[in-house]
């Protein structure tokens, strides 16, 4: 069984799941810096990734379904919902090596890595 993980990015998870480099089954979080309190909101920012960046735009379709089903799922936290004075955590470039980019960490290693406590719901 694999390890679960926890993405560090909106933009370059999807990405990366919508490629096959990621399995969506072994992703329990996505840290997101976006700040979407509905779901209106959400859907908006999925609309201006499928514009912008490559991975969406190559298939909005599937970027958009996926990206959905981590929101419905409640596996979307987003720091600054709650927080002023910061984002959480973006990155793991302890980690780059073990996942070939740095928006992924264990999710049994991502408290003490990240310095961030993600809420009960969300925990593994």
């Amino acid at each position: 069984m694999a390890r679960k993980i926890i993405g560090l990015s909106l933009s370059f998870c999807i990405g990366e799941i919508i490629r096959g480099k990621r399995n969506v089954n072994d992703v329990v979080a996505i840290v997101t810096a976006t700040k979407c309190a509905t779901l209106e909101d959400f859907e908006y920012v999925i609309e201006r990734y499928c514009k912008s960046y490559f991975d969406w735009k190559s298939a909005p379709e599937l970027a958009k379904t996926t990206a959905l089903h981590f929101w419905h799922s409640g596996m979307i936290e987003q720091p600054r919902l709650s927080q002023d004075d910061g984002i959480g955590p973006n990155m793991c470039e302890e980690d780059e090596r073990e996942f070939g980019s740095r928006w992924w960490v264990y999710a049994d290693e991502f408290e003490e890595k990240m310095h961030y406590v993600l809420p009960e719901r969300q925990q593994i």
